[in-house]
């Protein structure tokens, strides 16, 4: 058994020793190869701007192959000698670092140290900062650094009145007077007295469908602190519970008379990423399907009605019922239907 694993270990050291030798000769062979086609390479070293650069360092001797290479050999190994040095005073100088900051003591000495070497190099770029940095620019990360800072000692709710602007009911249900789309994520937040967060989907506000009656639905969600950016998503993480309501149904009636809307055409990052998140639910898509296809069907019945209909009162009926379906976005999702090939 022994033999066998001398042998073994002979054959593993004969390799290793065969791959070191062999990327040896595969360097002696590129110098060769450069040494003998070195009038072929020198123009490419002129036009990179080398040679210019080694020869104002006075290492390009004229005429003089062999100096100009030692003299170039000389420096590459000084600087690798500096590295050397340089990497055995880190070692040396991490050794007792790791040493004195394992105290309490030395850690604050340390620290101390570290503070006492750093602060002149502050105080220059501070004072590069103030001459040569724009005031406006100033201004603004100190307003960002404000907005941070607020943020983290901040809720949620707080966060969403900070950066949202708070609009009526009129002009809540102005803004989503129109036919939800797939990629349409501009929702509205809507906050009710008692600190419910919803976002309010778009929807003509008096359609009636088989599942969604006249008004504003959208998904009830509780806003809760991560620790710092635990999620990679900011201050924040948005947790939904969208069957504290309906079980098994996410998207549920605004309650209009005890909520507050807020908007922003600048939506908070972590509150974006939400509504997209939302935007490719399957519910919200069925939500899509059923709110589209109701309203092209009734106001097709309407309109067919007020064309053909005897009755003056049915008439009437239908002409004060269509004045409802005036979607901001009506021609829009007409045509994305018919490019879709869907017949209503």
């Amino acid at each position: 058994m022994n033999t066998l694993l001398s042998a073994a270990n002979a054959a593993l050291q004969y390799n290793r020793g065969k791959q070191t030798g062999l990327a040896g000769l595969v360097f002696i062979g590129i110098v060769l190869l450069a040494a003998y086609q070195w009038d072929h390479i020198v123009p490419i070293l002129e036009a990179i701007g080398l040679i210019s650069f080694l020869d104002k360092w006075g290492l390009i001797y004229e005429g003089e192959s062999y100096m100009t290479g030692f003299s170039i050999f000389m420096v590459a190994f000084r600087i690798c000698i500096l590295f050397v040095v340089l990497g055995f005073l880190t070692l040396v100088l991490g050794i007792i670092f790791s040493i004195i900051g394992s105290s309490n003591i030395g850690a604050a000495i340390l620290g101390t140290f570290v503070v006492v070497l750093a602060l002149p190099f502050i105080l220059l770029w501070s004072l590069y900062d103030t001459i040569f940095t724009p005031k406006e620019v100033r201004e603004e990360r100190k307003r960002e650094r404000m907005r941070i800072y607020k943020e983290a000692n901040s809720t949620p709710i707080d966060i969403i009145k900070e950066n949202y602007n708070e609009i009526t009911e009129d002009e809540a249900i102005r803004y989503l007077n129109r036919i939800p789309t797939k990629g349409d994520h501009l929702f509205l937040l809507g906050i009710t007295e008692e600190n419910e967060v919803f976002f309010v989907f778009p929807k003509p506000y008096f359609l009636n469908t088989e599942n969604f009656s006249a008004g504003l639905w959208g998904i009830k969600s509780i806003m809760k602190r991560c620790n710092g950016s635990e999620f990679g998503i900011g201050p924040f993480q948005i947790d939904i519970k969208p069957e504290e309501i309906y079980p098994g149904r996410g998207i549920q009636p605004v309650p209009i008379d005890r909520i507050t809307f807020y908007h922003s055409e600048n939506s908070h990052k972590d509150i974006k990423a939400k509504s997209q998140q939302f935007s490719y639910r399957d519910e919200y898509r069925k939500y899509i399907d059923e709110i589209q296809s109701t309203y092209i069907q009734k106001k097709d019945n309407l309109e067919k009605t007020i064309s053909i209909t005897p009755n003056k009162e049915r008439f009437n009926e239908a002409v004060q019922e269509i004045v409802n379906f005036n979607a901001s976005n009506e021609e829009i999702v007409r045509m994305m239907i018919q490019s879709e090939g869907r017949v209503q």
